[in-house]
């Protein structure tokens, strides 16, 4: 359990402009906890980062304004740390602040009003911490997760308009930078090619400079993302509001928050609201379930979030607000009495359309008895349809850790790094959050989990979208010299689009030659071609190439009249 600590009153927070931070300590020095509300203490900063306990083995968090004795400072990952010595409940404790929440002098400074504390600013904490959230001051809450101080800002406003949403910090472990690259290679992350330049990727593999295309990976659309737009969509913190956080929803069922109250508030405005269905048993018995009560059951068979499942039937069979789709009518023709809640494999194909195929499924299942029987195949009622599918979508995902929407996608778990990726689209987590969100509109008020991603050395501010940008190919597809007889001349070397220098002898008598080129992009311009009069001796000509970005790329031929 936290503490939670005595906020100290307002008009006597101590905060200090200009902290200066002491290296090289090397006798005790009177200290004041300044600018933070809280300050947690950590019990080694050298061999873990495990948060100080005091003898009741709670973590211990420190008043803004209270003494402390300063006895050393350590540098950790080009942190500076006091070691200090302080009271604490009759105790007498030691362990490690990070300095710039230390004002060190003999007295305590006069606060500068200049300073302000947003919220009541609380020093990172690298361990999270168990426990009802509910019963934790919010700004201890974010301090025990360690959320980055560029997430707080967003974290505090979602939490001011939904003050029952829980966050929880998924510690990855892994560099920013190093996930950056390991997810920009071609067809990793895909994104449609009607997409302006600046979303597109033009590495190697994924564009072809020679015929200004880019590569196309799926379908006929689907395109490599750039670099910029991978950062964009992987940076949590861009998608911190309302409309976008349930990319991050914990899609594992949380028992202490989510029940049926809350699974009828999803359902409420369709037809499986407060609504029941009647079916025969494997023994012949008559059987009657709410649909909520259905997706609880799920919940409990599959360990998948019963908010999750729900809101994903209803983005996937409710066609209206008394109608469902149908996959679910058990009347389809050549399918009677299957149901399929989740559309599993229904996907349009030349054997048949997606529902057809769907509930080929729900009749069939896969080749292997074992896997049928988990997945309750065959679906020949809603409960086995709503029940044994949730099981096949926890088993290949959110159980295996990747247990948001984000993670299928951007798996940074520790199994199969930057693999076993549900979806190519780079934009999915986005697209597929806002229509969860608009599933959740009559449930703002339930504890939702959320479990946003924390990468090692993010950039202070959230990763902007791209900026515009223009073509970039500045090449030329063909080149041509050519007599006044129009008779093509030889130049050397051969041509070729990423070879820029050439040379060509002509007679005394030719005069005047022609100078025939062409982009590769249509978007770029030619600086230079035409007929030239030619001098006697070396002629150098230049026939620039202006790419719609502006880049220029010059081709020179070199004519020797003789």
């Amino acid at each position: 359990k936290a503490p939670t600590p005595t906020e100290a009153p307002a008009d006597d927070i101590l905060t200090v402009a200009n902290v200066e931070i002491r290296r090289n300590i090397t006798s005790p020095l009177n200290g004041y906890v300044c600018n933070t509300i809280y300050l947690n203490v950590m019990d080694n900063i050298l061999a873990s980062q495990n948060m100080l306990l005091d003898n009741k083995n709670e973590i211990v968090v420190i008043n803004n304004g209270q003494k402390v004795t300063v006895t050393g400072d350590v540098s950790v990952d080009n942190v500076v740390w006091y070691k200090i010595t302080f009271s604490y409940n009759y105790q007498i404790l030691s362990g490690f602040v990070r300095a710039e929440y230390i004002y060190i002098g003999e007295e305590r400074p006069v606060s500068d009003d200049s300073v302000t504390i947003p919220g009541g600013t609380v020093t990172p904490t690298p361990t999270p911490i168990t426990g009802d959230p509910a019963n934790l001051d919010f700004e201890v809450q974010l301090a025990l997760e360690n959320f980055p101080e560029s997430y707080k800002a967003s974290l505090r406003q979602l939490h001011a308009q939904y003050p029952n949403w829980i966050f929880k910090a998924y510690h990855t472990g892994l560099y920013w930078d190093t996930v950056i690259a390991e997810e920009n290679v071609p067809a990793r992350n895909l994104i449609p090619n009607n997409k302006s330049v600046e979303w597109k990727s033009l590495m190697e593999g994924a564009y072809n400079w020679k015929n200004d295309t880019f590569i196309v990976f799926d379908g006929s659309t689907w395109v490599t993302a750039s670099k910029e737009a991978i950062e964009y969509y992987m940076d949590p913190r861009n998608f911190l509001t309302t409309e976008c956080i349930f990319q991050f929803e914990l899609l594992k069922y949380q028992e202490n928050y989510q029940n049926i109250t809350g699974i009828e508030s999803i359902l409420k405005g369709t037809a499986m609201s407060n609504a029941y269905y009647s079916f025969l048993d494997e023994s012949g018995m008559q059987r009657s379930y709410s649909y909520g009560e259905t997706f609880l059951e799920a919940a409990k068979y599959s360990g998948v979030s019963p908010y999750h499942l729900a809101s994903r039937v209803k983005q996937e069979v409710v066609t209206g607000p008394y109608t469902l789709s149908g996959s679910v009518s058990g009347t389809y023709p050549g399918y009677e009495g299957y149901y399929n809640f989740y559309n599993i494999g229904a996907n349009d194909s030349a054997g048949g359309g997606a529902i057809k195929n769907g509930l080929k499924f729900a009749k069939n299942g896969t080749t292997n008895a074992a896997t049928n029987a988990l997945y309750m195949i065959p679906w020949t009622n809603p409960y086995r349809a709503i029940v044994g599918g949730s099981y096949f979508l926890g088993n290949g995902y959110i159980n295996r850790g990747q247990d948001t929407i984000y993670l299928q996608k951007f798996n940074v778990t520790p199994k199969s790094t930057y693999y076993h990726q549900y979806m190519t689209n780079v934009e999915a987590p986005w697209a597929e959050g806002r229509k969860v969100s608009a599933a959740y509109l009559n449930m703002t008020d339930t504890p939702i989990v959320f479990s946003i991603p924390v990468y090692l050395n993010m950039p202070s501010q959230p990763a902007p979208r791209p900026t515009t940008k223009f073509n970039p190919n500045n090449r030329l597809k063909s080149l041509k010299v050519l007599d006044m007889n129009a008779k093509e001349l030889t130049i050397t070397p051969t041509f070729s689009q990423t070879e820029y220098n050439y040379f060509l002898i002509v007679p005394e008598d030719v005069t005047t030659i022609e100078i025939k080129a062409a982009t590769v992009s249509k978007k770029a311009t030619l600086g230079g071609g035409g007929f030239v009069q030619l001098a006697d001796g070396n002629n150098e000509i230049v026939i620039p190439v202006i790419a719609e970005n502006g880049d220029v790329a010059e081709y020179t031929i070199n004519i020797v009249r003789e």
